[in-house]
């Protein structure tokens, strides 16, 4: 599978605090951030600021008062 020139396309996590909620769910986001090795293909995927998504997660499971 080829690549053309300009095709690359960011790719963000999001997590919703408020994930039930129709409008204002409080989203959170993350680029996704790939790094692979070029002898074996190996592939591993991160975030650098995973405790925002972690912070928008623990609101999320939170239960209703």
């Amino acid at each position: 599978m080829g690549r053309t020139e300009g095709s690359h396309q960011p790719v963000d996590l999001r997590v919703d605090a408020h994930p039930n909620a129709v409008f204002l769910k409080k989203s959170s986001y993350a680029e996704l951030i790939a790094r692979v090795c070029g002898s074996c293909g190996y592939a591993e995927f991160f975030v650098e600021e995973p405790e925002l998504l972690l912070e928008a997660w623990r609101t999320s499971q939170e239960r209703p008062s």
